[in-house]
């Protein structure tokens, strides 16, 4: 079993191969969010579009269900748009 260290260690060189770990020396706020917004939307769409292969012949689903998974990924870009304008609110809870 590995130790606390090496979890973190490992988390840390992840951080660092997806770029968020080590800032560039004099990065601005506006750069580092340049550099590290469009990987996470990236994340973020490649996510959605593994959710609408859920949407195939080898998987069943209600219309109550899609409706659960749609309204919950709304909700979570609605929280996101809060959190630019100020407001801090965010949610993960979700089930079928």
């Amino acid at each position: 079993m590995p130790t606390k260290g090496a979890v973190k260690a490992a988390a840390a060189a992840e951080k660092t191969e997806e770029g968020e770990g080590t800032e560039p020396v004099g990065e601005t706020n506006a750069e580092r969010f340049k550099r590290i917004a469009p990987k996470r939307v990236a994340n973020a769409l490649k996510a959605i579009a593994l959710i609408g292969n859920c949407s195939g012949a080898g998987y069943e689903y209600t219309e109550e269900q899609v409706e659960k998974v749609t309204e919950a990924l709304w909700g979570e870009i609605d929280t996101m748009k809060s959190k630019f304008s100020g407001k801090k609110k965010s949610t993960f809870d979700f089930e079928l």
